[in-house]
């Protein structure tokens, strides 16, 4: 138990008849691993919308491109260069050319930032991103 401390007139003084140091680390420590997570949880989901742009971006890019340059080869290349200069570098790309369409896809593999911790819970720790964007060529 806490220390008691006696008063002049014989009282006990209610404010030390309880000993509660240390009680807010311990509240502390339950408390930061779960606003932990969640602020992870926003950083991540924030990085996983900002590359999932990335990739419509770069497949919209291609399909532009294409609209001019009907050549799956060069719209590949062109791009795969677009995607790798905005980060995707791993991006797979593929682009057709069919029925007067130029159709490019994108799919880029994201890692998670807290990947383990995911895993440990049963889930994936890594999320596929896909774009598709098809336009009508100008021939």
């Amino acid at each position: 138990m806490g220390r008691k401390l006696r008063l002049r007139d014989g009282r006990l003084s209610k404010r030390m008849t309880s000993d509660e140091r240390g009680q807010d680390i311990v509240e502390f420590a339950l408390v930061v691993p779960f606003i932990a997570l969640l602020f992870l949880g926003i950083i991540e989901f924030g990085i996983i919308v900002f590359r999932y742009n990335t990739v419509s971006n770069a497949a919209r890019e291609g399909a532009r491109y294409g609209i001019v340059h009907p050549n799956p080869g060069t719209i590949q290349t062109y791009t795969t260069a677009y995607a790798t200069s905005l980060g995707l570098n791993p991006a797979t790309v593929t682009a057709g050319v069919s029925g007067g369409y130029v159709e490019v896809t994108i799919q880029y593999t994201h890692t998670y930032l807290v990947g383990p911790v995911i895993q440990a819970l049963g889930g994936d720790s890594d999320i596929t991103l896909q774009s598709v964007s098809r336009m009508r060529t100008e021939q």
